[in-house]
């Protein structure tokens, strides 16, 4: 497989549709998310390749060829290289009553229970652990904001900087919304149903934005991808212009620094418990949470968990998330389910002092859904389709 970057610049304004029922006359209403499911992206592009005799059909031999990684916001700047976005971490905050941003700080409170998530996994450790801002104020997340890529790998994910000031960016500055009315026909007569009126909040990406999407692919379809083109994205099918980079310089250099510092901050512990935490780039199709609360998940989740001796002891949840869809290939809607969103963050203990790569893929592994949940005979698992995209940063207790 072949790391790649697609450039996608709508040229319309785009409708992903929430998990929300909707139904004309019954629901009339209904919102669109900022950014697409990683699997729609998918199904998109795979859509594009077909079009396009990449491959030449949707076999499941064909369709491991592509796999959706991470997801950026680009946004050109003048004169200057563009600027790369992902959702804010959901331990960062402001303060509600005066300007400043921070972040939570993990304190350990000994002989004490103050997250639910401890003991969840067996932890032998009596003592809780409490995320608190780093001020006794009124606090508010930012879950409605972007961060800059290299902000997120700069910031002071130990806890030690400052001067601590990331490159936030509202949503108001990267996305408008586009109020648009409809109606419903009847497919006989063509005619607009009584009652059948409905209403969506469509999603238009400013001047300048576009979606980033890093992709693996097979090496020997990289050259038969075209280099510009048309790709169809969201509901209604509507346009966007696409381009192919062999390479994004600015983003492997982030990612390399990534892991660098990690590994240079395990280094510093290496007969110490390794504290990090996990930032989900992407949505996951499981809650850890969750999933150590049912019987048979929970005793797949504590062998992987022993095996890589990890310990879960906080995290900073957003509002779960319903992900759907509609099958074109099966013209019916595809089953629920629900998702811990992008940006959230999970606090762990790695008893053993593994390397970045070793965390990560074992991370990766236990964020994977329970084979019960997930057909075995499939090849085309979550992670492919763009679930389970992590980084992994150190911290510290305070």
């Amino acid at each position: 497989m072949t790391r790649i970057y697609l450039r996608i610049k709508p040229l319309d304004t785009l409708f992903f549709r929430t998990g929300t029922p909707f139904g004309g006359g019954e629901v009339t209403w209904t919102e669109s998310t900022l950014l697409p499911n990683p699997s729609v992206i998918w199904g998109a592009v795979y859509s594009m390749m077909m079009a396009h005799k990449v491959v030449a059909d949707d076999s499941e031999e064909n369709q491991v060829k592509l796999a959706i990684r991470r997801v950026f916001v680009e946004k050109k700047r003048k004169g200057h290289d563009p600027e790369i976005y992902v959702p804010t971490p959901l331990d960062l905050y402001q303060y509600k009553e005066e300007n400043g941003i921070d972040l939570l700080q993990l304190d350990k409170m000994e002989n004490k229970l103050l997250s639910n998530y401890r003991g969840a996994n067996d932890y032998e450790d009596k003592s809780g652990y409490l995320l608190k801002p780093q001020k006794n104020e009124v606090i508010e997340r930012l879950e409605q904001e972007f961060i800059e890529f290299s902000s997120i790998c700069s910031i002071d994910y130990t806890y030690q900087n400052e001067n601590f000031g990331p490159g936030l960016v509202s949503t108001s500055n990267l996305f408008s919304k586009s109020y648009k009315v409809g109606i419903e026909r009847n497919n006989v007569t063509k005619n607009a149903e009584e009652g059948k009126l409905y209403r969506i909040n469509a999603t238009r990406f400013k001047k300048g934005v576009s979606l980033l999407i890093e992709i693996d692919l097979d090496s020997e379809l990289v050259d038969k991808l075209p280099d510009l083109g048309i790709i169809k994205l969201g509901g209604e099918a509507r346009g966007a212009s696409f381009e192919k980079l062999e390479h994004h310089e600015s983003i492997s250099n982030l990612t390399e620094r990534i892991e660098k510092e990690f590994d240079e901050y395990r280094s510093e512990y290496i007969n110490q418990q390794l504290l990090f935490r996990v930032y989900l780039h992407s949505s996951v199709l499981v809650d850890l949470k969750e999933r150590l609360s049912n019987e048979l998940n929970r005793e797949v989740s504590k062998r992987l968990i022993k095996e890589n001796s990890f310990k879960i002891i906080a995290a900073c949840l957003g509002k779960p998330e319903s992900i759907g869809g509609f099958s074109v290939k099966s013209n019916k809607p595809k089953a629920m389910k629900k998702a811990t969103p992008k940006g959230s963050v999970y606090f762990m203990v790695a008893e053993q002092n593994q390397s970045y790569k070793d965390i990560k893929e074992a991370i990766i592994k236990l964020l994977q859904p329970i084979e019960k949940e997930q057909s075995k005979k499939s090849k085309i698992t979550d992670e492919i389709k763009g679930y389970r995209q992590i980084e992994i940063f150190p911290s510290y207790i305070k």
